[in-house]
């Protein structure tokens, strides 16, 4: 796989990466889940493709933040509005659109939990959170 240089936003929600000297766009509510890998992070697509960008996850963070994404650990970042699912439990996870499940750290499962109740209409079903969306 391809490092590819640094994130650029233009004003249409589009982050622009350099492959092969091309430029090419990526709509941002098509990103998933961004994970740490060192200083690089890794920007996992919704079709299923990984693109590696030489930004460490705090940069990208910082970047996506206003967009909707969320750091559920120190080393994941979701788009909030993939989220269709989150278990209760100590150990909590978010289950995504495509059967992914991302662990939580507990200093951020409260926060996230406060997130989902604001954001989307939740009904709870044992000890899992069900999403639809207002």
């Amino acid at each position: 796989m391809k490092v590819l240089k640094p994130l650029h936003f233009d004003q249409t929600g589009r982050i622009s990466v350099s492959i092969n000297h091309r430029i090419f766009f990526i709509e941002m509510s098509l990103i998933q889940y961004c994970t740490a890998d060192g200083n690089y992070t890794d920007i996992h697509h919704i079709d299923g493709t990984t693109f590696i960008i030489s930004d460490n996850l705090g940069d990208v963070l910082k970047k996506l933040e206003q967009f909707g994404f969320f750091a559920i650990d120190k080393s994941c970042v979701i788009n909030l509005m993939y989220i269709r699912g989150m278990t209760q439990e100590r150990n909590a996870k978010v289950m995504l659109d495509d059967s992914v499940e991302l662990k939580v750290a507990r200093d951020r499962k409260s926060e996230l939990m406060n997130i989902l109740f604001d954001l989307w209409c939740v009904l709870i079903a044992g000890d899992l959170l069900y999403l639809s969306f207002l």
